[in-house]
């Protein structure tokens, strides 16, 4: 009964192919109308390859939702039994500034504009992990031992995807928080980095100090 719930292969590139068919036969040209032969047959090689490329394309996308149902199954399947190896699952435990997070002077005044943390969602094991998760940043003041709230920044789960960046430099987020304008020289702030996990709920947050100049 479970292997009847999910569409096989066979059957989702079936109706994807029938359905680019279709649309192809719709605007396909017709010979023996204004169209010469030839470049009526020069326009049906053409797109042939462009249903082609589209079918290859279609394929990969299949294949990667073929092997989502399949991990599905697999969990449906060995139910409490999975527990013990979810338990092992990487998944974001902790949060980490990385290295050159804090101000940057983005138009060479002398002054910082804004607050630019590298953030490291980190599993069990230290590991940078891609998270769908929504994140907010708090920027306090410290003055005599308080904190005043200066300005908080979200982002949405599809805004922190837009922010991931792999590279020479490391893996991160990275995330940009504007400087209220009337902020003193050379003040002592606080960011606070506030991540809400969206699959399991967890939170996880993290904070630094920060010179501004």
């Amino acid at each position: 009964m479970l292997a009847q719930a999910f569409p096989s292969r066979a059957a989702l590139i079936g109706l994807a192919l029938a359905a680019m068919l279709v649309g192809a036969w719709g605007c396909s040209p017709r010979v023996g109308g204004s169209m010469s032969p030839d470049d009526a047959l020069n326009d049906l090689r053409r797109e042939n390859l462009q249903l082609k490329d589209q079918i290859a394309q279609m394929e990969r996308k299949i294949d990667l939702r073929i092997a989502e149902i399949d991990s599905l199954k697999q969990e449906l399947n060995a139910g409490d039994g999975a527990a013990a190896g979810a338990r092992n699952r990487p998944r974001p435990v902790a949060l980490k500034f990385a290295r050159y997070t804090g101000g940057i002077d983005v138009d060479n005044d002398g002054r910082d504009d804004l607050i630019r943390i590298y953030l490291q969602p980190v599993d069990q094991q230290g590991r940078v992990l891609p998270v769908a998760a929504e994140v907010t940043v708090t920027l306090a003041q410290i003055s005599d031992g308080h904190a005043r709230v200066l300005t908080t920044k979200s982002w949405t789960s599809a805004e922190l995807d837009g922010a991931y960046r792999s590279g020479l430099t490391g893996t991160y987020y990275t995330l940009e928080t504007p400087l209220p304008a009337d902020v003193p020289r050379d003040v002592d702030l606080i960011a606070k980095a506030t991540l809400v996990e969206g699959d399991s709920g967890v939170t996880l947050s993290q904070q630094a100090p920060f010179k501004i100049k």
